[in-house]
């Protein structure tokens, strides 16, 4: 029986290429990277290896990259990190986040709990029939407090792709207007 299988959205296999690149890590080179013994040595080298090709590949420097284990480990990252370091700076705004309703579990109560703190306002966003942003909602919602917009592109339950060259340009548009 000849297997389809439809949820690449939520998850796919890994290429073949990277996965030749990666498996004598799993199978021969596994030392944790944070000790000094040769196995971990060899594997910090790998590490930062990766983190400079995809720093280049960016066009930014390799301590601005940050390698985590899941989705909510790089939402409460971000998130958490962003509104945090903006109540380190004195402003007349309370941090604004915009997120929709169909968001990644992670986003929604990562977002829910920042609310609760006081630390951040959250609009959370409607969506159409088909799971979708609508652009004049979202433009409708930004104040001069938003910090943060996440909207996923895909979304990995029904795989609605977001507008987001179009979330983009209103953005720019919004931070010219402010300067």
């Amino acid at each position: 029986m000849r297997q389809v299988y439809l949820d690449n959205a939520a998850t796919t296999k890994v290429d073949s290429k990277v996965f030749r690149a990666i498996s004598p890590y799993f199978l021969s080179k596994y030392g944790n990277a944070s000790e000094y013994h040769g196995l971990g040595v060899e594997a910090r080298k790998a590490v930062e290896k990766a983190r400079k090709r995809i720093a280049s590949f960016l066009g930014d420097y390799s301590d601005t990259i940050i390698f985590t284990g899941s989705a909510t480990e790089s939402i409460n990252l971000s998130h958490k990190g962003l509104i945090e370091a903006s109540l380190a700076k004195p402003s007349k705004n309370k941090a604004h986040i915009i997120t929709s309703v169909v968001e990644h579990k992670a986003v929604i109560m990562t977002c829910g709990h920042l609310d609760s703190l006081g630390y951040a306002e959250t609009t959370f966003l409607p969506v159409d029939v088909f799971g979708k942003v609508k652009l004049k909602d979202l433009e409708n919602a930004i104040k001069d407090g938003t910090l943060l917009i996440s909207i996923m592109y895909v979304n990995n339950e029904v795989g609605t792709i977001q507008p987001i060259r179009e979330i983009g340009k209103l953005i720019q548009k919004i931070n010219r207007k402010r300067k």
